[in-house]
């Protein structure tokens, strides 16, 4: 079962290359009881603007998270820093910022069908608490919603398999100087997969992606269960 971890973690991680949308969701089955958890998700993802030109937005997000669960249902919390890279898609000319703060909430129901397979829809959304700025450019209430139904293949008694739909919202402001618009993503939905490795009793991994027609991300997360 190691080697079908190793084998999935792979995939996921040369596909950081591409990317989008509302950070890792996680597997159908969540925690049963309090944890904390340290993570990493790379974003790339198409803005259309309501004035201008469509752009791309890349990121690279750190994040502490805690949580609790019972049942295998969950509530969640996440607070961390990013970065921001834009591109305008028809010119050369570049938005950089250095990290800023963010937090995501969300939570996710476990329906166990079997011993093997399980299915549990999720909501999260996360909200940009500081700007990015550049010269007389900045980037604000940036905000976005993710809900899905994820679904669930235990392969070992210590490894599981996850793959589902979401749609997810989002939006921001870009100000220079006395003009602003507001921005939304190219797409509103795709699909997610990951699997979860329980290294022991004290600790597990899970890694994820996520594509849509425009985007793909992916990231990784390290639990510790109390």
């Amino acid at each position: 079962m190691k080697k079908i971890f190793v084998l999935v973690v792979s995939i996921l991680l040369c596909s950081f290359s591409f990317a989008y949308a509302a950070g890792m969701f996680g597997a159908p089955e969540g925690a049963y009881g309090p944890y904390m958890g340290l993570g990493y998700w790379y974003d790339q993802t198409g803005m259309k603007p309501d004035r201008g030109s469509d752009f791309t937005v890349k990121q690279n997000q750190g994040f502490v998270q805690g949580g609790y669960g019972w049942s295998g249902s969950e509530i969640y919390g996440r607070f961390g820093f990013s970065d921001l890279r834009a591109q305008e898609n028809d010119s050369s000319s570049k938005f950089v910022d250095a990290y800023r703060t963010y937090a995501t909430l969300g939570g996710k129901y476990f329906g166990k069908l079997n011993e093997t397979f399980a299915v549990g829809p999720f909501i999260q959304g996360t909200y940009y608490f500081s700007e990015f700025s550049q010269n007389d450019v900045s980037i604000k209430d940036w905000w976005d919603v993710a809900l899905g139904l994820g679904f669930q293949y235990k392969a070992a008694s210590n490894v599981k398999l996850y793959a589902g739909p979401y749609v997810y919202w989002a939006g921001g402001k870009i100000e220079s100087g006395s003009e602003s618009t507001n921005f939304d993503p190219q797409s509103v939905g795709g699909v997610y997969f990951g699997v979860t490795y329980d290294v022991n009793k004290n600790l597990n991994i899970t890694a994820e992606g996520k594509y849509n027609p425009n985007d793909f991300s992916g990231g990784l997360m390290i639990n510790h269960p109390f």
